[in-house]
Order: C-alpha cells, then sequence, then structure tokens
C-alpha cells in the first residue's frame, strides 16, 4: 500500500488524483471471492472518510464472478478492459457523495496521424483510398495525406513515419508537426478525435529516373520509391504543390498550404483567368515563397522535453520558426 497514513483492510497502489487502485491478483494470501467482497466493503468507508476521490478494481477474467458482487452490492461500474495484461476487468467506483464523477469515460479520444510528405521539387505525396464494398471497391475522389491512427506507445513522428511506410512505401524524416485538429462525437462509439499532420521529408527524393506512378496516375515518380499497400491504397503520386493549388480541393490540405505557407487558393472571383494563367499563377506563387528552394512553413511545432523534478521527461510541442532546427 502507497498511501501514507491510510490503512485499509485491503492493500491499494495510490493514483493520481487521489485514487486507489486494488489488484486480485496482486493481493496476499490470495482471498476467494467472498473473502475479498468483505475485504472491499471494510476498506471502502476508509478510503471515502480520507477523501480519496476512486476506488478501482482490477479483476482478472476467471474472477469475473467479482464484478457482478462488485457492482450489485458496492456500486461498481465496468470502465474497460486492459488487453494488455490478458484480459483484466477494469472497474471503478466514485467515492465522494454528492460531488461530479470527473473521471472520462474509456476511451474518450483517439489519436491519429497524417505524413504531408514534402520533397525537394516542392512535390506532395498523396494518396485515393478504396471506398465502397470489398467485391465492388472503387477509388476514393479526392487526394489526400496518407496517414491512420497510433498504436499504443507511438510517438508521432514513429506514427506519421509507420504510416507513411506502410500505405506507400517511402520511407521519411520527420521534421515536425504542422497543426491538429480535435473533434467530437464520431459515429465510432462517439469518442473524440485527435488529428496530428507533421511535416516529413523523403529519404530519397524524386530521383531522376523517374516512370509513371501508381494505379492509373499520370504523376511521374520512381517506382522504386512508391509501393502502395493494396488493401487500403487505390492510387499515389508526387503532386506538385502548384498543381494541387489549382486542381485539387481538400480542406485540410488547403488550409494548411494557405496558413502554414501563406499559399492561399484564388477566390472564385479571382479565378477568371484561363488555365494556363492560373496554372502559372500558382507555379510563380509557389516559386516565390520558396525563393526557388523547398517550401519552409512559417510556424512549426518541434519536440521539446519538460521535466518535472526527477519525473521522466514529458515530450513537448512547442511553435518555432520553420528556419529553427531543435
Amino acid at each position: 500500500m502507497t498511501g501514507i497514513s491510510v490503512v485499509t483492510p485491503l492493500p491499494f497502489t495510490e493514483l493520481p488524483y487521489r485514487g486507489a487502485s486494488v489488484d486480485i491478483q496482486s493481493l496476499p494470501n490470495s482471498p476467494d471471492d467472498e473473502g475479498f467482497l468483505d475485504l472491499l466493503s471494510r476498506s471502502l468507508p476508509i478510503l471515502a472518510d480520507n477523501d480519496y476521490n476512486s476506488c478501482w478494481l482490477r479483476v482478472p477474467t476467471a474472477r469475473s464472478a467479482v464484478v457482478a458482487s462488485a457492482s450489485s452490492q458496492h456500486g461498481f461500474e465496468l470502465h474497460h478492459i486492459d488487453t494488455k495484461s490478458g484480459g483484466t476487468i477494469v472497474m471503478k467506483k466514485w467515492l465522494r457523495e454528492g460531488a461530479q464523477d470527473k473521471v472520462p469515460p474509456y476511451p474518450n479520444t483517439q489519436v491519429g496521424c497524417a505524413g504531408l510528405v514534402l520533397n525537394d521539387k516542392n512535390e506532395m505525396l498523396l494518396v485515393k483510398e478504396w471506398t465502397g464494398p470489398l467485391r465492388n471497391r472503387t477509388k476514393s475522389a479526392m487526394w489526400k495525406l496518407p496517414g491512420g491512427l497510433l498504436d499504443v506507445g507511438e510517438s508521432f513522428a514513429e506514427a506519421s513515419t509507420r504510416e507513411v511506410w506502410e500505405e506507400t512505401g517511402v520511407a521519411c524524416h520527420y521534421e515536425g508537426v504542422l497543426t491538429l485538429w480535435h473533434r467530437h462525437g464520431l459515429a465510432l462509439h462517439g469518442i473524440s478525435d485527435i488529428y496530428v499532420v507533421c511535416l516529413l521529408r523523403p529519404k530519397v527524393s524524386d530521383p531522376s529516373n523517374s516512370s509513371a506512378g501508381a494505379g492509373n496516375s499520370n504523376h511521374k515518380t520512381d517506382r522504386s520509391i512508391i509501393s502502395v499497400d493494396p488493401a487500403e491504397i487505390s492510387d499515389c503520386c508526387w503532386m506538385p504543390v502548384a498543381e494541387f493549388l489549382e486542381t485539387q480541393k481538400h480542406p485540410l490540405i488547403t488550409r494548411i498550404l494557405g496558413t502554414s505557407f501563406g499559399l492561399q487558393k484564388k477566390t472564385t472571383s479571382q479565378s477568371d483567368d484561363n488555365n494556363d494563367d492560373i496554372g502559372r499563377y500558382y507555379e510563380d506563387k509557389v516559386l516565390k515563397a520558396s525563393r526557388g528552394d523547398r517550401l519552409k512553413p512559417h510556424v512549426m511545432m518541434k519536440e521539446h522535453d519538460v521535466q518535472f523534478g526527477t519525473r521522466p521527461p514529458i515530450s513537448t510541442y512547442i511553435g518555432v520558426s520553420g528556419d529553427v532546427k531543435v
């Protein structure tokens, strides 16, 4: 037990925000279900009297009979299943009677990551996914950034480079975070969603030996670089930023180019020129912004370590000039 002066019949581990966690598998003398529930009933009032906010039970699936009794007799509710430990059922009871239960549901947020891969010729790596049922799949209409959900324990750098590699076969260097969105009420379980877009640079940048791109794309790229995941990706290409601005309307990429790189699309009232003039307009705009070099964002979030005392450093993302190397 790690509570400094609190002694309860059930040993517990103290959690942040005044939580007390009881792991049945770690208990000395391995009490049976009836014995455990008796110890629990005598421990809960002591925890509440000592201002603990919540009590947590970690119950192995082999002892699942405890779950029903903890719920019906003591008001515990299911919080989540910990699959990493072989299927441990995690239950929670809020102890502060009359106070709002502030423990968030599990999970309440999923985190995804995309890579905006920009090569030295100011071309972006874009993909189209498959849509529809497996037997009648069609290409998605819109070009998008490669990306997906983070795996457990992954950083933004690891997730963005992994997703790009898995979907396109392009190995990349991570440079920083360009932006993120935060939205709520997704159809999948009604959870929230954070989606982070990272700036990446390909490790092999558009060699001079090029051939037709993947799928039916007319864009040129090296086949030795692009190797799509056929289960997810229907097409992939290197598209010049100027061409994207001229021909594409993906709202997230358009916003990033306009805000982070200063490359706004023409408004409807400005787009009365013929196609050749519009194409030239965007080519000149990219050339001016890049000064003949690879485009740089005005601001990018770079990873810094923040440390509290002797605790492990925390990766913290802080906006810096796109010219700054950290």
